[in-house]
């Protein structure tokens, strides 16, 4: 009679299982989400790759405005002068 458990401590051990899931369980979610994470985190990669390769873009936009701007400027002072 000492080693066995009362109804109310059974319940409370048994209550606990529910927080826990199965080997099989963990390895079927891990393998449907680590995959997706990976596809994700790809994405993100190629994003941040498409900012970068944009910003550059921009500012040599900005250069050539500027340049183009100056160009006109000098041309407009030496048909005043």
């Amino acid at each position: 009679m000492k080693l066995k458990v009362d109804v109310e401590e059974g319940q409370r051990l048994w209550n606990n299982f529910e927080r826990y899931a199965m080997y099989d369980d963990l390895k079927e979610l891990y393998m449907k989400t680590v995959p997706e994470i990976f596809k994700f985190e790809q994405k993100m990669e190629e994003h941040r790759t498409d900012l970068v390769k944009q910003n550059e873009i921009l500012r040599r936009f900005d250069e050539v405005i500027a340049d183009k701007a100056s160009k006109e400027n000098v041309h407009e002072l030496a048909l005043l002068g």
